[in-house]
């Protein structure tokens, strides 16, 4: 009975420690939510970047700091779970971005608008134009994955409500409307400026182009520490 007993104590005290250990999980989870995400400035609450604060250095950092989770957050929270959504939310994730795809659509619109008043600074515009050319590019590609969705069962009466697929051809990927700030050493170019370029030869261009994009800006954060 005694040996009944004490087995029973272990198995709760191991329950409350795994219930105390996902908890823990969770807290962590919403702190960073609190912090990082829901604020307009989240650079300055990373640890040991609050004493830039309202310095020339740190409100540079923090637009940049902006701009990339921008581009990032399309990228990734966006575009990648439409792409390759969890099987067990997969129905959930569609649903939602069907239901908020035009509301998604105009915020990221807003994102764009403002970082392309941003890129007049020559220390800090590059690296958000570099940004702002990468976000134009996963929001191409954000709206044809949202005309692609189908309509969710019991919600046919949203359709008239919802996006307009044929905004997907207005998102601008040329040179000329790019924010990008030239320079004499480089350029960037979404696909060669030929009307008979084929789609691979476009597609492998922008792949090139987002790499040299994500090259640039690791340098120029690199080189933004240094100058700190």
């Amino acid at each position: 009975m005694a040996k009944t007993s004490l087995a029973h104590d272990v198995a709760a005290v191991a329950r409350e420690e795994t219930l105390s250990c996902l908890w823990e999980g969770v807290d962590r989870v919403l702190v960073s939510i609190q912090s990082l995400i829901l604020v307009p400035e989240p650079y300055f609450n990373e640890p040991g970047y609050e004493r830039s604060r309202g310095t020339p250095s740190g409100n540079q950092s923090s637009r940049e700091y902006n701009s990339n989770i921008c581009q990032a957050s399309v990228k990734w929270a966006m575009l990648e779970q439409i792409r390759n959504p969890c099987p067990c939310f997969k129905e959930v994730i569609q649903t939602h971005f069907w239901i908020k795809r035009q509301e998604i659509v105009t915020q990221i619109e807003g994102w764009i608008a403002d970082m392309e008043g941003q890129c007049g600074d020559r220390r800090t515009g590059r690296a958000i134009s570099l940004n702002a050319m990468a976000l134009k590019r996963h929001f191409r590609l954000l709206k044809e994955e949202f005309a692609k969705l189908k309509t969710p069962e019991g919600l046919d009466d949203l359709i008239d409500l919802t996006f307009d697929a044929s905004c997907t051809a207005n998102t601008p990927n040329s040179k000329e409307s790019s924010p990008v700030v030239s320079t004499p050493t480089q350029s960037y170019v979404p696909f060669p400026p030929t009307s008979t370029a084929t789609d691979a030869q476009k597609s492998a261009a922008e792949d090139s182009a987002l790499h040299e994009i994500d090259s640039d800006i690791e340098m120029e954060k690199m080189v933004s520490k240094v100058c700190e």
